[in-house]
């Protein structure tokens, strides 16, 4: 008797199961539906369902510009789960509509206290920036950026408030990695890029590795806006702390990795390889090997690298390299480029033809304010000659300060 009545007790928890699956999937296929009826419906079958109720809310309104009957609904969804964040979140914005500001605030602060997650959070800061309450605005800004999984809108919120980048650095953003690191990333790709000096200070005081790819990026746009320096300040940061592989770069000696040990990163004082159609580049040993289909364009720069210089100084650049294939009056040759005013060359080797294994070098003097050049690997085709064929292994690039 007592094994029959285990198998009926589950043959009906089975049957309920099942009763309740069929339930819930017609209620979620009149929600799809879209129509007031279908989602009011839908609500009825599932009504523990807050976002069914605040739906047809959302329907009733939109067929109707009533406020007073879509708060109806929102009430009757909160008689059915109180404390529902969302559905408090959405009276008080009806409420802010109707400008009944103590409501508003009392249903933003009422979901904040049963949700602890970031929405509530967000729509106080929204309703405090609103409002121009200064206090309270920061208060949920701050509690906002602590748990923000898409933190670009409270960024641009934080800019829209303040529009002043050291207060917002002081008053917004919370002195955390983590928020430190996405709000580097947020300015150094917008039009505020200039504000991230503090930003990156800031999380240079401890970089860790997951700091590298902001900092890096940071360092590039430095590099494209001809800060040289403050470039080298980053980079060489990084460098110390271990975390590019790499040395220091500085305007006594370079370039960055002159003996190709690494393959080139293409960022900040490293070397950079340009995707250029008919020319392969690899990792050889020891150095670097790029490949001339004879396809390539005629005048193009394959492999660079920014250099830190001093202005007004000596320099002596030397370099290895092994040609094959390669015919005489190639137009390959290794240029110091100074991109502080119009770029121009101030230094040109002689083209790169030699087989085997060859030392060059080349001298040159900085001109008066120039703290900021480019070594170029650089290719340019002579009057009369074809195409360059063949490859060319690059290793030991040096910059030094000549006696």
């Amino acid at each position: 008797m007592r094994r029959r009545a285990l198998l009926v007790a589950a043959a009906l928890g089975a049957g309920v199961g099942a009763y309740w699956s069929v339930r819930l999937a017609w209620a979620e296929v009149l929600y799809e539906r879209g129509t007031e009826a279908s989602v009011q419906s839908a609500a009825g079958l599932a009504p523990g369902n807050a976002e069914y109720g605040r739906r047809r809310a959302e329907l009733v309104e939109a067929a109707e510009p009533n406020p007073g009957k879509a708060e109806e609904a929102l009430a009757a969804v909160l008689r059915e789960k109180p404390g529902d964040s969302q559905t408090l979140i959405a009276l008080g914005l009806h409420a802010e509509l109707r400008n009944d500001f103590a409501a508003a605030e009392r249903d933003l602060l009422e979901a904040a206290r049963h949700d602890r997650g970031y929405d509530p959070r967000w729509s106080l800061a929204n309703y405090y920036s609103r409002r121009r309450d200064g206090k309270d605005f920061e208060k949920w800004a701050r509690a906002a950026c602590e748990m923000a999984y898409e933190p670009a809108p409270l960024f641009r919120l934080l800019w829209n408030y303040w529009e002043d980048a050291g207060e917002i650095l002081d008053r917004g953003i919370p002195n955390q990695p983590g928020i430190l690191r996405q709000y580097l990333t947020f300015l150094t790709g917008g039009s505020h890029w200039e504000a991230a000096d503090g930003v990156a200070k800031r999380i240079l005081e401890r970089p860790v590795v997951e700091d590298t790819p902001a900092l890096m990026a940071y360092c590039d746009r430095l590099l494209d806006a001809r800060r040289g320096q403050d470039a080298l300040e980053v980079w060489n940061a990084l460098a110390r702390g271990g975390l590019i592989g790499l040395g220091k770069a500085d305007s006594e000696r370079g370039p960055v990795d002159g003996g190709f040990r690494t393959a080139p990163s293409g960022s900040g004082f490293d070397w950079r390889l340009a995707p250029v159609e008919g020319i392969e580049a690899s990792q050889d040993e020891p150095g670097l090997r790029l490949s001339f289909s004879g396809e390539e364009p005629e005048e193009c720069e394959p492999l660079w690298q920014y250099v830190a210089l001093k202005a007004g100084a000596r320099y002596k650049m030397t370099f290895e390299y092994a040609a094959s294939g390669v015919a005489e009056g190639s137009g390959l040759r290794w240029r110091v480029l100074d991109i502080t005013g119009k770029p121009a060359a101030i230094a040109e080797s002689e083209n790169l033809t030699k087989e085997g294994w060859t030392n060059g070098s080349v001298f040159f003097t900085t001109p008066a304010g120039m703290t900021l050049g480019r070594v170029v690997l650089s290719y340019r085709r002579a009057p009369g000659k074809t195409r360059i064929e063949g490859s060319i292994r690059l290793r030991n690039v040096a910059l030094g300060r000549a006696n």
